[in-house]
C-alpha cells in the first residue's frame, strides 16, 4: 500500500469518533501537514462520506449508523483491501478499519463485498483469485511491477500469455474485471478476474509508464442533446469475447449466451454509434426502432453511393 493511502486510512479511522477533532490534532497524530488532512477530508466528501465540520471544533464522521453511497472507486479499493488486507496493514488494525468502513456501506455494496469474500472462501478457484487480487494490488501500488498472466478468453479457449500493467479493478454486471495496459499490443484491455489462470510479477529497474486506466468516461458517443438512447444488439460469441476484453463504451453491459451474446449501450449520439456498428462482423441490431431506421438509412445511402458513376480521370 502506498504511504499516501495508508495515511488517508489513518485519518479516516481518527474521524470515526463521536468527538470532533481539529485538523492540526489529526495532522500531528498521523504525521502529515494540516493541509494534507484538509485534502483527505475533501476526498472523503467527494466519495459522499458524511463528514461533519465545525469551525471551532474540527471534523468528525457523522451519523455512524447511516449508510453512505459507495462509489465504484471505493468498492474497488475495499475489494482489494478485503482480499489482501492482512498483507497491507496489521491484522488487528485492518479488521477494525474494515468493520468501520463496512458500517457505512449501502446494502447493495455490502452484498457485493460479501459475494467477493464468499467467492474467495468457497469457490474452487478461490486461491487462484486471491493470488490474482494480491498481484493486482501490488502492481497498483508499485510502479516498478508488471504482471505476466495466462488468460482464457472463454471456457473452451486455449490460454494466452499477456504482459500487462494493471490500471484498475472494477465490478460490472456481476463480474470483477481488471483493466490493464497491454505492453505487447500497446493498448488498454479488460480481463475477467475468474478467467486468469496463472500470474507472475516482474520487477523493472525503472518505473513503468502507466496511461489513464480503463475505458474513458468521456466518449464521442456521449456528446449529444437530450436523454441517452438505450441500445441492444446481439453478437456472436467470438465478437462478444472481443468486446468483453476491449469494451467499446463505458455503458457496455454484456449478457453471455450459448449461441448469441446480448450487448447493451446507453449513448446520446446514435449516428456515431451506427458509424461503429456497421463496421462489425457478427452483430445484429435489436432495439430501439430508431437504431434500426438509422441503420436502414445509412445502408441505403451507402448502396446509392456505390452505384454513382465517378470520373476517375
Amino acid at each position: 500500500m502506498s504511504n499516501s493511502l495508508r495515511k488517508a486510512l489513518e485519518v479516516f479511522d481518527l474521524l470515526h469518533d463521536h468527538e470532533f477533532k481539529a485538523a492540526p490534532h489529526i495532522a500531528k497524530e498521523v504525521g502529515v501537514a494540516s493541509r494534507t488532512v484538509q485534502a483527505y477530508i475533501r476526498l472523503f466528501r467527494e466519495f459522499d462520506w458524511p463528514i461533519e465540520s465545525s469551525h471551532a471544533k474540527g471534523y468528525r464522521l457523522a451519523n455512524l449508523g447511516v449508510a453512505a453511497r459507495l462509489t465504484e472507486r471505493e468498492l474497488l479499493l475495499l475489494a482489494v483491501l478485503l482480499a489482501q488486507g492482512s498483507s497491507l496493514v496489521p491484522q488487528a488494525d485492518f479488521e477494525k478499519l474494515s468493520h468501520k468502513i463496512t458500517e457505512l456501506l449501502t446494502p447493495s455494496a455490502q452484498a457485493r463485498i460479501g459475494e467477493l469474500k464468499e467467492k474467495l472462501s468457497a469457490d474452487g478457484n478461490a486461491l487462484r483469485d486471491l493470488e490474482v487480487l494480491n498481484a493486482v494490488g501490488r502492481c497498483l501500488s508499485d510502479p516498478h511491477l508488471q504482471l505476466v498472466m495466462d488468460y482464457k478468453k472463454a471456457a473452451e479457449a486455449e490460454t494466452v500469455r499477456r504482459n500487462v500493467v494493471p490500471l484498475t479493478l472494477r465490478y460490472q454486471d456481476g463480474w470483477y474485471y481488471v483493466d490493464v495496459f497491454d505492453l505487447d499490443k500497446r493498448g488498454t484491455r479488460s480481463f475477467r478476474l475468474d478467467r486468469f489462470q496463472r500470474v507472475q510479477l516482474l520487477r523493472q529497474e525503472r518505473p513503468i509508464p502507466r496511461p489513464g486506466g480503463g475505458v474513458s468516461e468521456t466518449h464521442k458517443w456521449d456528446f449529444g442533446e437530450g436523454e441517452p438512447t438505450e441500445i441492444m444488439i446481439e453478437v456472436t460469441p467470438k465478437l462478444g469475447a472481443w468486446l468483453e476484453e476491449k469494451p467499446a463504451h463505458h455503458s457496455q453491459v454484456l449478457k453471455v449466451g450459448t449461441e448469441v451474446w446480448e450487448v447493451r449501450y446507453s449513448v446520446k449520439r446514435l449516428d456515431m454509434f451506427v458509424d461503429w456498428f456497421i463496421g462489425l462482423r457478427g452483430a445484429r441490431a435489436v432495439a430501439p426502432s430508431e437504431l434500426l431506421r438509422e441503420i436502414r438509412t445509412r445502408a441505403t445511402a451507402l448502396l446509392k453511393a456505390s452505384t454513382l458513376e465517378v470520373d476517375w480521370n
